[in-house]
Parts: structure tokens; sequence; C-alpha cells
């Protein structure tokens, strides 16, 4: 090979070195840790919780379950604005990377808003004491990844319709 070739063929191999590293997925090398992003998410998902945007939070939620529980009764069960998240505080969490699963355990202090509950509901407490109405206590939440992202999976009742012992969920909005 003479000179002049070897210098253009050099140089292409560099030119396509460059472009080959330039393309590279560097944030997914160098990008945030799995831990990282499901912190990002889990504060999402408390500032959601606290402004009480539940239609965001079914957003966030995972695809799988969406399917499965339409906005409609996602909002039935859980949007009533019943019970008003004051703060939610993570104690612990458990990520099974392989699984693509964490588990986030929180203490959800919130309190209950008496004039969102049905009448049938409201009828029924007593409350003496109207501190009463705030409450906090442990609360797990299931994440699941997909494409690099975490998603909020839904509470088994919500998806199965059914309790844990089995009856059916009879949701009466408010």
């Amino acid at each position: 090979m003479s000179s002049p070739t070897r210098k253009f063929t050099i140089a292409l191999l560099l030119i396509g070195i460059s472009a080959c590293l330039a393309l590279l997925p560097w944030g997914t090398w160098f990008g945030k840790s799995f831990d990282e992003k499901l912190t990002d998410r889990v504060a999402e998902y408390v500032r959601l919780r606290i402004q009480d945007d539940w239609v965001g939070i079914y957003a966030m939620t995972d695809a799988k379950d969406r399917r499965v529980v339409p906005i409609q009764r996602f909002l039935t069960l859980y949007g009533s604005g019943a019970i008003r998240t004051v703060s939610l505080t993570e104690t612990a969490r458990q990520i099974d990377a392989a699984a693509g699963t964490a588990q986030v355990d929180m203490t959800l202090d919130g309190e209950l808003q008496i004039d969102k509950l049905p009448p049938q509901a409201r009828a029924t407490l007593r409350l003496q004491d109207p501190t009463a109405t705030r409450q906090s206590g442990p609360a797990s939440f299931q994440w699941v990844l997909r494409d690099g992202e975490w998603w909020l999976r839904m509470d088994r009742e919500a998806l199965t319709g059914r309790t844990a012992d089995g009856k059916p969920i009879t949701a009466t909005g408010g």
C-alpha cells in the first residue's frame, strides 16, 4: 500500500471509530442508577399524592395494570379524596434488579375528609375527638422496571376487583 492510501485508510478508520463512540448510549452507562431512578419516581409519586392528583398517579402506573383497570374505575377506587395525604415518608426499600421489581415501604400520614365520604359512611361515624380523623400507618408500594423506567403497580385488590378474603369490591365513589 502506498503512503497516501494508508493515510486515507487510517483517517477513515479514525472517523468511523469516532462516529461509533459518539453514537454509543453513554446515558445508559453513565446515567442514573436504578436506585436513583426509583428515588426520583417515588418523590414524584409522593408529590402527586400530596397534591391529590390521581390522574397523574394513574399515568405513572404500569401499562399492564392500566389495561386491566380503566381510569374511571381507578378514580372511583382511589381518587375520591376521602383521605388527604399529609405526608409519605420512605422507611425501607428492596430492589430486585434481576427481576426488575422493587418494594418501597413508607409511613402514610393521612387525614380523613368526612365531607368527601358517601352519606351512608358519614352516618356511621361518631367522632367525639376531631383529631381522630388524622392517622399514620404503614403503606407498601410495588414498582416494576420497564424500558429503564420505574412504574407503579396497582394493588392486587384493584386488579382483581376482590378483597384479600375474596369478597367483591364495591366502590361507592364520593
